[in-house]
């Protein structure tokens, strides 16, 4: 199997998007600028979108001596991107439902308005749109892993992303299917939640 370094350079004036979500699903990353992809998923056809809009890309041939190296370099950032992404979703996760747990208590003793029903139904939303993301970073990783050969290397890690998600959005359903129950909310606010965790923007 063989690879190649892919460096581009984007001037801020062209406003072309960053090609990194994109590019996750053909290769790893190896700074800001440079990624590997193996040859048979160089995304040509992006590669060249870009040079088209004033892009300088540019992509060179590993040497065969080098290409050990470079399997090693994609399994160790694979299984990092990996247990990142489960990082990030767990962390994220659990700040979000821990709001919804706030909302439902609310809700429950009738003390919550209409504009906090409106409030948990936007946080809700924020928690699916946190584990589709994490289930965008999972198929790219199983997909590049695979087109590096080198998918039982990051199994484990990639099914532990694959067992939070699947636990998290059971809990995200149940909440969910638990508001569906309840009664209507009280006329009179007894209190209203209205604050996102840090990092988490409505």
């Amino acid at each position: 199997m063989s690879s190649v370094l892919c460096v581009y350079d984007i001037a801020e004036s062209l406003k072309i998007p960053n090609p990194s979500a994109y590019f996750r699903r053909f290769g790893f990353r190896v700074n800001l600028s440079c990624w590997v992809f193996p040859q048979a998923l160089i995304p040509t056809d992006h590669i060249e979108s870009l040079r088209s809009q004033g892009a300088a890309v540019h992509v060179i041939e590993f040497a065969e001596k080098d290409q050990d190296k470079i399997l090693d370099l994609a399994r160790a950032e694979l299984n990092r991107h990996a247990k990142s992404v489960i990082e990030l979703v767990g962390d994220r996760s659990k700040k979000l439902r821990n709001i919804l747990e706030l909302h439902s208590i609310m809700f429950e003793k009738q003390q919550a308005s209409e504009d906090a029903q409106k409030h948990a139904d936007k946080v809700y939303r924020k928690y699916r749109s946190v584990l589709s993301r994490g289930k965008r970073e999972l198929l790219a990783t199983e997909q590049c892993a695979m087109g590096f050969a080198i998918t039982r290397d990051v199994e484990d890690a990639l099914d532990g992303l694959k067992n939070l998600l699947s636990a998290e959005l059971d809990l995200a359903l149940a909440w969910k299917d638990k508001q569906k129950e309840k009664p209507q909310a009280a006329p009179i606010v007894a209190a209203t939640i209205n604050v996102l965790p840090m990092g988490v923007s409505a």
